[in-house]
């Protein structure tokens, strides 16, 4: 039995998932599409402490296993994806990590320019904001509205928290964002993102709140080349860690690039690179993060 009783429920959703394909199995129509894909990531990181977008940033190599798939039903569309990553760091003062996710997840066409969805996840040592090593359970539900070149999308659910690095405490806690998309032209897109997120540990120094807007561009600079730009401002505060007369508030700019090439079918170089401003009332967490990585993919289509 899991050490969080509220993870108590993964058999629950692990079955819902087996029992997916079987649903949709009913329609003529279904259709199938999936894929696997490999990949391998070299690292480069100068950061210190956890600096907003999860895992703090360490040098080192990322292996990585995915296996997606979808069922299209008509008006019905099912998926289950799962994962399965390495993390070896350079530094040996930091331990290795072996991350697996499983996710699932229900979408329903409302209209024919809408849709509502639901989507569950559960991911293992996992790397968060207030915690090196975690597993978690997540559950969502999503309003998507798509007219023409528009996409406008509303989320909310539920988080819970099980920390390795600290057996025995839990947190959990809300999670709620919308986002906009507009297509520019033929894969040319421009996003808009914002979130809001906490949780409430019973270990209070790792409570928090958090948050964060984004804007990202993507253009095919030719038929085998991607090029993705984009700016992320982060805000949060631990109401638990007192510093002078209130509690540690951090803010982060990161603007960030990838740049893919499929050099043959199937077949990906993606190079990318962050630069992290932080600045925090608490010195310790005060610096400015680089962060590049080099990724090879191989994607086989089922």
């Amino acid at each position: 039995m899991p050490r969080n009783p509220r993870l108590a429920m993964l058999p629950l959703f692990a079955a819902a998932l087996v029992g997916l394909p079987c649903q949709a199995n009913a329609k003529d129509a279904d259709e199938d599409s999936g894929y696997i894909e490999a990949y391998v990531s070299g690292v480069t990181a100068s950061g210190q402490a956890s600096d907003g977008s999860e895992d703090a940033d360490k040098s080192g190599g990322i292996y990585g296993l995915n296996l997606s798939w979808d069922r299209d039903s008509g008006d019905e569309r099912f998926g289950v994806d799962l994962s399965s990553t390495y993390f070896a760091y350079s530094d040996p003062a930091k331990k290795d990590r072996w991350s697996n996710r499983i996710a699932g997840s229900w979408r329903h066409n409302t209209g024919s320019d809408s849709s509502i969805a639901v989507l569950g996840d559960f991911t293992s040592h996992m790397s968060t904001l207030e915690s090196s090593e975690a597993d978690q359970v997540q559950v969502r539900g999503r309003f998507a509205y798509e007219p023409g070149q528009h996409r406008f999308r509303l989320t909310g659910g539920w988080r819970w928290r099980d920390y390795r690095d600290r057996p025995g405490f839990t947190g959990d806690g809300p999670v709620i964002g919308a986002d906009y998309r507009m297509r520019l032209g033929d894969g040319e897109f421009l996003s808009l993102e914002g979130q809001y997120e906490k949780i409430d540990s019973d270990l209070p120094s790792r409570s928090y709140r958090r948050s964060t807007a984004g804007i990202e561009y993507r253009k095919p600079i030719d038929r085998s080349v991607d090029l993705v730009a984009g700016l992320r401002y982060r805000d949060w505060t631990y109401p638990s860690r007192p510093i002078g007369a209130g509690t540690q508030h951090d803010h982060s700019w990161s603007p960030e690039f990838e740049l893919t090439y499929e050099f043959a079918k199937d077949w990906y170089v993606g190079l990318g690179g962050v630069i992290i401003w932080r600045s925090s009332n608490n010195p310790s967490y005060d610096e400015t993060v680089k962060r590049g990585v080099i990724t090879l993919r191989k994607r086989i289509r089922l």
